[in-house]
């Protein structure tokens, strides 16, 4: 059994939820349009809270895997057509384009699809097994093999203003094989109490050419903090999660503009967001 952590924030009421999801399970389908049947796996849900609850499981929907096109497709529980979830076929230079099983993302889409342009394939080490992953010029996010994207299995190309998804943790039965977040639950609603800003210093230099450093006062909090930077229009660009009582922030692809960050202690309320320039 594959599990997957997906934590689910908003930007501006400072709130984050984790999501669940996991395959279990096999059924056979058949497209409204073909006369074959299909063998898939299904995709369980949970919504909120640091255990699953079993009264309160949902099948989400199905997922099928075709390896000789390197294609992953989804199809809703209420759908009986199957979605390009994933095409693990590009190459760098490639453009790639998928069905998303939730729309959200800004730019890069016509009708239902978006538009993913392959910039290069490294890999990356996953509990001794090494996987390839993808990354795009064009989107903020990777996809690995066997896993899928960084931003959660069902949300590739997930994107909206004041918003955003990120995958935290993967799974298989009762073996944690990664953490791509410092913990596998985050839960917290801003809206319910005010938060109060943390004792630091803001970016500098600022405006940043090349490099750009913050630096926290550990006389109240202690690390790990998380550190998101957006660009002007609400897009979450980048997401660091800081052990030190410092950071330095690296330009890197971002290309020049204005930028909006918060920094969030894992265990307070408290915050700092500001403004950056980068050149």
């Amino acid at each position: 059994m594959d599990w997957f952590y997906a934590s689910g924030g908003s930007w501006t009421s400072q709130s984050n939820y984790t999501f669940w999801h996991w395959v279990e399970g096999d059924t056979v389908l058949v497209d409204s349009n073909e006369t074959s049947t299909k063998v898939y796996k299904k995709i369980w849900t949970y919504g909120e809270g640091p255990v699953i609850d079993s009264s309160k499981m949902n099948i989400l929907g199905f997922l099928r895997e075709d390896s000789s096109f390197k294609n992953v497709w989804f199809r809703p529980v209420n759908g009986d057509k199957d979605l390009l979830l994933y095409d693990f076929s590009g190459m760098p230079g490639d453009t790639l384009w998928i069905k998303p099983y939730l729309m959200g993302r800004l730019g890069d889409c016509e009708a239902d699809s978006c538009r993913f342009i392959v910039e290069r394939i490294d890999s990356i080490v996953i509990f001794d097994t090494i996987r390839k992953q993808w990354h795009f010029t064009n989107a903020y996010e990777s996809w690995i093999e066997g896993i899928g994207s960084t931003k959660g299995l069902l949300y590739p190309g997930y994107e909206i203003i004041d918003a955003g998804m990120s995958l935290l943790c993967y799974r298989i039965g009762d073996t944690l094989e990664h953490r791509f977040s410092s913990a596998c639950y985050i839960h917290s609603v801003g809206m319910e109490a005010p938060e109060r800003e943390i004792p630091a210093t803001g970016f500098s230099p600022n405006p940043m050419k090349d490099n750009s450093s913050i630096t926290f006062e550990p006389v109240q909090f202690q690390p790990p903090y998380e550190l998101v930077l957006f660009d002007g229009i609400g897009r979450q660009v980048r997401i660091d999660i800081v052990y030190t009582h410092s950071y330095e922030l690296s330009k890197g692809n971002l290309p020049p503009g204005i930028y909006y960050y918060r920094v969030k202690p894992f265990q307070a309320s408290h915050t700092l967001s500001g403004k950056l320039l980068v050149q």
